[in-house]
């Protein structure tokens, strides 16, 4: 996991965005590839397993959020070391729409962004690698529309 660290901490971040929240997934993660690790076959490379096993584990936690009923809380706090001022205009207007696409589509180019092959994402989430390039094609496009409006 130390070895894809920024991967997993860059996906996180696209799920959860609270710093306490993430804290919590860090740690769900780990309990979930460690629990895994005995079945992980090598039939993949361990990036993109430790990839799905990650989305998956989020997916899971988002969902149980969401059946939870909301709570007023105190201002979560920022993620440990970041500096929310170091995050350049560019990277935050990313990010804010990337929060905006559905989870399969958010999966999908997270994915891409990170430099996976369309064969790889398509290990990972479970559909072609045709479907991914088209995916990948429309998702660009709905990003330059919501970015340059």
């Amino acid at each position: 996991m130390q070895s894809h660290r920024g991967l997993l901490h860059k996906l996180i971040r696209l799920y959860c965005p609270r710093g306490e929240e993430a804290d919590d997934a860090w740690n769900e993660i780990y309990l979930q590839v460690h629990g895994a690790l005995e079945r992980f076959r090598g039939d993949a490379q361990a990036s993109t397993w430790l990839y799905r096993v990650a989305l998956n584990t989020l997916l899971t936690m988002q969902r149980k959020a969401y059946r939870r009923p909301a709570t007023v809380g105190v201002e979560a706090a920022p993620e440990p070391g970041h500096d929310p001022e170091a995050r350049s205009d560019a990277a935050e207007r990313l990010h804010h729409v990337l929060m905006r696409l559905n989870e399969a589509d958010r999966a999908l180019i997270a994915l891409h962004l990170e430099g996976f092959r369309a064969e790889e994402i398509s290990e990972t989430l479970g559909i072609t690698a045709n479907h991914v390039n088209v995916k990948v094609h429309r998702i660009k496009k709905q990003l330059q529309q919501w970015l340059n409006p």
